[in-house]
């Protein structure tokens, strides 16, 4: 079990890799080489810049049983397929069950964005809280229940 993450957009590297010394874990970020990324414990992959040029490498990448964080529902749906576990930034956990009607509302977002307005919320010491929580019941899931995203 590895855990690699989509780095371009993840605020949450400090605390995965915490996470993942505390339990011997290899770390992977996969970011573009527009993004400077240092790290100490975790290995680090550059890609090229393009669209989606990190999931690719991600997708490649990864294998049955790793923890892929990322906050891109294409790319979790793949490695889904693959048989990765899947989470988000935020701590939430993708599933095969609840990934078909995320990447409904991402299409129907795309054709038109009124459909349904977001607002921004702003990260607690609680989202912080469940991120830790999700990932370590990723790593050990006899530990805590499991809590699909929905």
């Amino acid at each position: 079990m590895r855990i690699i993450v989509d780095a371009d957009s993840c605020s949450k590297i400090r605390q995965i890799e915490e996470i993942a010394e505390e339990k011997g874990l290899p770390v992977m970020l996969f970011c573009d080489t527009a993004h400077q990324l240092y790290s100490d414990y975790s290995k680090i992959k550059k890609v090229a810049p393009g669209r989606d040029a990190s999931d690719m490498q991600i997708y490649n990448e990864c294998k049955t049983g790793d923890i892929v964080i990322t906050q891109d529902y294409g790319l979790a749906s793949l490695v889904l397929a693959k048989g990765a576990l899947v989470m988000h930034p935020s701590g939430a956990i993708y599933s095969k069950e609840t990934i078909d009607t995320l990447l409904m509302s991402r299409y129907l977002n795309q054709i038109d964005p009124n459909i349904r307005h977001r607002k921004k919320k702003r990260r607690s010491v609680q989202k912080k809280y469940d991120f830790q929580k999700s990932l370590l019941q990723m790593i050990n899931p006899a530990e805590t229940k499991k809590t699909a995203f929905a």
